[in-house]
């Protein structure tokens, strides 16, 4: 960002990305977030949306909502009202630290605009853990994606190397079984009744629902494993697999079940029952209600 403070460093940066794009045939041109003046985001927005369409291609802004109240309001006017943008990309923040912004993006929710958030946290403890892309659809986001692991590779070091490092470190978790029950109660899983995330232990009490869930409702392998998930291993290693296994069950699960969530609350928006829809889920309406009243 210090170094696209400079105008002719920001025209390469651009005209970089969007050759890129444009070489691999991209009809949609993504322009990242940009940590600039509102002055200088004005020309630059409206010049490359000139440029790229017409190459035939349309533009996808994303812009962050840490972005100064008074700067969003006039960006989202710039992209909505002049540039006529039909889709938006936003940087997922917590709505607590950017409440005014969300509430800026509720002036659009008539608009033909999609806003698309992307690094999506998977809940928030402020709302009692109320898995946040279930929320999120309250905040005038149509598309949640959700925030993609971060991996650290330390400088000079191979891939290889990096790749050794990690593992030894998540095996240091894992050198008895107390330490592997510490770090099993720290999993989450969603729980589709309150849309939040819980403990995997009282989650754990219906395995034949969760594989219902996922739809292999006979699959004796998950069965197996989620029936012994708190029978720790003999061996590190084989700690260590167990726990990767069910980390990457319960996001399996909270994928699934989300699906499934999210078409039967379409059902209530097509019917104009949302407000149902809220009264149903005691969690949710309490984080809809403190948000409301933030604003």
């Amino acid at each position: 960002m210090k170094v696209i403070q400079e105008e002719k460093n920001l025209e390469k940066f651009l005209d970089l990305i969007i050759a890129l794009q444009e070489h691999l045939n991209l009809d949609i041109i993504t322009i990242p977030y940009l940590d600039l003046p509102y002055s200088i985001l004005k020309k630059t927005y409206a010049k490359r949306t000139e440029q790229i369409r017409k190459d035939g291609k349309e533009p996808f802004f994303v812009v962050n909502l840490k972005h100064s109240a008074p700067d969003f309001e006039k960006i989202m006017s710039l992209l909505v009202n002049d540039l006529q943008q039909q889709m938006i990309g936003l940087n997922f923040q917590k709505f607590q630290t950017a409440a005014l912004n969300y509430r800026e993006l509720s002036k659009y929710y008539d608009k033909d605009v999609l806003f698309n958030t992307i690094q999506v946290g998977r809940n928030d403890p402020e709302f009692n853990d109320i898995s946040t892309s279930h929320y999120m659809p309250f905040l005038t986001n149509d598309i949640v994606a959700v925030a993609a692991p971060r991996n650290f590779i330390p400088e000079g070091n191979s891939d290889l190397e990096r790749k050794k490092n990690m593992q030894e470190k998540r095996m240091m978790r894992f050198k008895n079984s107390e330490s592997y029950m510490e770090e099993l109660l720290k999993l989450r899983m969603f729980n589709k009744k309150d849309l939040d995330l819980q403990s995997v232990t009282p989650m754990m009490n219906n395995v034949n629902e969760l594989l219902s869930d996922v739809g292999d409702p006979k699959d004796n392998r998950l069965k197996t494993m989620l029936s012994n998930f708190n029978i720790a291993g003999n061996e590190v290693i084989e700690n260590e697999e167990r726990f990767s296994n069910l980390k990457s069950f319960t996001l399996i699960h909270e994928l699934k079940s989300s699906v499934s969530e999210f078409s039967k609350f379409r059902k209530f928006i097509s019917e104009n029952e949302t407000k149902t829809y809220v009264e149903e889920h005691k969690k949710l309406k309490n984080a809809v209600s403190k948000q409301e009243a933030i604003v």
